[in-house]
């Protein structure tokens, strides 16, 4: 994709949160400075109905939704900062983390089959709809033939070319940025954007992430505060990953606090420590520790 095509989907984007006030949300006008509320002002004239529909993070996250995987990757990324932007404002892009839209699970099906090089039933006795989905993947549950309770994680399909037209713009929106912004150059947006797009596309290749999460168990079993689902390795290969299913109930349900018997200290001085100890003993460690991740 050349820098017209990037551009052209650069305006088409900036057009897409305006429609939705997510670009400049009326919501901090008392914040902005003369030119940037006269910007937020011009903006709105390409407002549509959606722009009054809910909070500034509920428009910034369908809008983000709609404009690709990198750029729900950019919104993970902010909804992990609570203590900048508040936590409502993370807790409305959370979402983004594994409540999307799923693809078809017979789509999933051939995924597998074409990843792997073998029939489904030659490996799984069952193989259900999709759990979570994310901007790059889903979940599906699953039974080995030998009984095990499994989880499978597919990528989409079509997604590395997405992410390669993606990442051209978030590259050229960095560099944007950084040149007419220079308050906004302290933020480093082109090392940002740079950031964002290489995270994406190492999750393209889930025979990383398994090999990640195989060296973390071994880690993690020195210490004991923290475990990790076993890797099923012949169920893995770039675009699918199978490991054992996690037994527990997500930290992003405000319910898994308030179970029975549920030592909330404890669960707290396990976390902290698992991941001191991951860092400062081992030197490797889970670094994407969001409440999703955690059972």
């Amino acid at each position: 994709m050349g820098t017209l095509t990037a551009t052209c989907r650069l305006m088409s984007a900036g057009l897409l949160l305006a429609r939705n006030d997510a670009l400049l949300p009326r919501e901090l006008d008392a914040l902005y400075p003369p030119g940037l509320k006269f910007l937020a002002n011009l903006s709105r004239i390409a407002a549509g109905p959606s722009s009054r529909i809910g909070r500034p993070g509920e428009r910034l996250a369908r809008s983000l939704e709609r404009l690709g995987p990198v750029a729900i990757k950019l919104g993970q990324l902010l909804s992990t900062r609570a203590d900048i932007f508040g936590e409502t404002f993370a807790l409305d892009l959370a979402r983004l983390k594994d409540k999307l839209d799923p693809f078809p699970t017979d789509q999933a099906r051939r995924e597998v089959e074409l990843t792997l090089g073998r029939r489904l039933d030659s490996l799984y006795a069952s193989f259900e709809p999709p759990v979570a989905a994310a901007s790059l993947a889903q979940a599906h549950p699953a039974t080995l033939l030998d009984g095990r309770k499994v989880a499978v994680k597919v990528l989409r399909p079509g997604i590395a070319l997405r992410v390669a037209q993606d990442a051209e713009v978030m590259a050229l929106a960095g560099r944007l940025v950084e040149r007419w912004s220079p308050a906004a150059r302290r933020l480093e947006p082109r090392a940002l954007a740079a950031t964002v797009v290489r995270a994406t596309e190492l999750e393209l290749d889930l025979r990383l992430e398994a090999a990640g999460a195989d060296e973390l168990a071994g880690v993690m079993a020195r210490d004991g505060y923290m475990s990790t689902p076993r890797i099923v390795w012949e169920g893995v290969g770039k675009r699918v990953l199978t490991q054992e299913w996690a037994p527990g109930v997500a930290l992003s349900d405000e319910a898994a606090l308030t179970l029975p018997g549920l030592d909330r200290q404890a669960l707290a001085d396990n976390l902290i420590r698992a991941f001191l100890a991951q860092a400062l003993d081992h030197g490797v460690f889970h670094a994407d520790l969001h409440e999703g991740n955690l059972f």
